[in-house]
């Protein structure tokens, strides 16, 4: 117990979550039953909204099924617990047994987004009676909406980054820049940077903390999927006739779930072969990419340097960002030589013994 009656919990070893040490991190007001929930940018439900005409441009920019993935309501206090297990060190939640996290296969499953190519700066109704060029337009517009409303958004709320327009012109073009990787990157900075005590809001696309949560933390109030052939998994949580209400936990109720989870509470392998077989096409192609290097063996010292958590776009547009981000690009082409195969002990691949050991001593358990 420290001064003023606030608790100071953390590891015995501090040489991984050095960034604790200030006390800035959400965790020290959790305990200290602080509660804090963010602030959520919402988000229209695009499937009913969808003319029939432009679907087709979609289709080919790459962002039909990201468009019928909209569906829930937000679950705030879910995912302001969730980011309080966040570390910004090693862009893991960190939970009593292990670490987890959200990858690119999360990101293609349930919003079907494409995955290929480089990963451009600028990402780190009815209609009748028009003609073609009217009709591409319209949905030039829909995939901006889409963009800042859900996949890359943020609390201006009602304004549009024109800096998308340019990634836009050519459809074909469109779908070969890496917008999951860019969703998954502008969600982990928002992960990082909501961790500050001071924080009150999260930006980038939340909704995949909630949907990654069910599915992973059995007794959550997961809803059944409903494989549906055609939809990505995003889509698949309420009856399109009748919406799917659910009874949102207190944070509390949240604090001491997550407190009591242990390995075998987790789901580590939650996408079945029968899912997969059943998803679109778009949210199969390139599954070589959702290998990674996982942390389950007691890992090397991290790569992440903090004052990357700094960095961002504005006034910055005339730097070279492929010169400066070299180190981090040669590591991403040397992806295939630095995997880390872990063998399924009792049907699913979790944490060994010697892992458990360092975390205890690498880690705060809450």
């Amino acid at each position: 117990m420290a001064d003023q009656g606030v608790v100071k919990l953390g590891p015995k070893d501090q040489s991984l979550l050095y960034l604790q040490k200030d006390g800035k991190h959400v965790s020290i007001s959790s305990w200290n039953e602080q509660n804090r929930i963010l602030k959520v940018r919402k988000y229209r439900d695009f499937r009913h909204f969808i003319p029939e005409e432009i679907v087709g441009h979609l289709r080919q920019a790459g962002f039909y099924e990201a468009a019928l993935a909209g569906s829930l309501k937000l679950d705030k206090v879910l995912i302001s617990t969730m980011v309080e297990r966040w570390r910004p060190e090693t862009h893991t939640f960190h939970m009593p047994f292990g670490e987890c996290t959200i990858t690119l296969q999360d990101v293609a499953l349930h919003l079907g987004l494409p995955l290929m190519g480089m990963l451009s700066p600028e990402l780190l109704g009815v209609i009748g009676g028009v003609g073609p060029i009217e009709i591409m337009y319209v949905a030039r517009a829909n995939m901006l909406r889409l963009i800042d409303t859900f996949l890359l958004c943020d609390h201006t709320g009602s304004h549009v980054p024109l800096r998308y327009l340019i990634l836009l012109r050519d459809f074909e073009e469109t779908a070969k820049y890496s917008w999951g990787s860019a969703v998954l990157t502008l969600l982990y900075h928002e992960l990082c940077y909501a961790t500050g005590v001071e924080r009150t809001e999260i930006d980038g696309c939340a909704y995949l903390i909630q949907l990654w949560t069910w599915l992973r933390i059995p007794g959550t109030d997961m809803i059944p999927l409903q494989l549906d052939p055609g939809l990505p998994l995003a889509a698949r949580w309420r009856n399109p006739e009748e919406p799917i209400k659910w009874e949102k936990k207190q944070i509390e109720w949240w604090h001491t779930k997550l407190d009591d989870l242990r390995s075998n509470d987790f789901v580590w392998m939650s996408y079945s072969d029968d899912v997969l077989n059943a998803l679109p096409e778009r949210c199969r192609e390139n599954m070589h990419l959702w290998r990674i290097v996982v942390p389950m063996p007691v890992p090397n010292a991290s790569s992440q340097q903090n004052e990357m958590h700094d960095i961002s776009l504005k006034e910055k547009e005339k730097q070279n960002w492929v010169h400066n981000m070299r180190g981090f690009i040669r590591l991403w082409s040397e992806r295939h030589q630095r995997l880390a195969n872990k063998p399924e002990v009792n049907g699913h691949v979790g944490p060994n013994e010697e892992y458990i050991i360092w975390y205890d001593e690498h880690s705060i358990l809450g």
